[in-house]
Parts: C-alpha cells; structure tokens; sequence
C-alpha cells in the first residue's frame, strides 16, 4: 500500500514568520515553487504561504471605497472576515499573510486517505 511518506517531498522550501513579503515572492520565482510551510524556530508549523496569498496580498485599492461599491450590490459577510481579508492586504510578513490553519497528514497515512482529504 502506497503511504504519503512514499510520494512527499522530503528537501521542501520553508520561511519564517517574519520573512517579508518581498523575500517570500523572490524565492518562489527562484524555487519554482507556488507555496512554503512558515516554521517556527524549533521546527514547528506555524502556517503555510502560498500564491495566492501573494496576489491578495499584492492587490492595491482604496478598501473604503471597493467596501462601499460592494455592500451596495453584495450583501458583506462578517465584518471580522472582512477585517481579515483587509488585514492580508495591507501585510508584509509571512506571519501576516499565512494560513494558519493547515490540512496535514501522518507520513503513515494511506495514499487514499490522503486524497481524500484533498478532494
């Protein structure tokens, strides 16, 4: 039986928390890479970065006026994921920019099991 251990890449790319923004978008294009775990320190994962996060991130409007046109048209969710979307905008850390809650799996974990998690 095919386990995640026999298909993961074992030399990965990671960043920091205070790893800016910048840095982050040069080492993608260098690595050819399209995301990287933020590691703390001692090793442990603190969220991972990936393009996307970049292009929200690199996104420039004027959040007051983008807010105004679409509560006029679009019924705005929770103020507090709102706040959340402005406040990955407007970052210039990894930190800032990650998510945090990250999908992982067990290198045990069956090949199946793992796709199935990712479907």
């Amino acid at each position: 039986m095919i386990k995640a251990k026999d298909i993961m890449k074992q030399d990965v790319v990671t960043i920091t928390p205070e790893t800016s923004v910048e840095e982050i978008g040069r080492l993608f294009i260098e690595k050819g890479i399209s995301g990287a775990p933020v590691v703390l320190q001692d090793g442990s994962l603190f969220g991972i970065v990936t393009e996307n996060d970049l292009i929200s991130q690199n996104k420039k409007f004027h959040i007051p006026t983008i807010l105004r046109i679409f509560d006029a048209f679009i019924p705005m969710e929770s103020s507090s994921k709102v706040e959340k979307e402005i406040k990955k905008m407007t970052a210039s850390t990894a930190a800032e920019i990650c998510t945090k809650e990250v999908i992982t799996v067990k290198e045990e974990t069956p090949l199946s099991e793992v796709a199935t998690i990712m479907a």
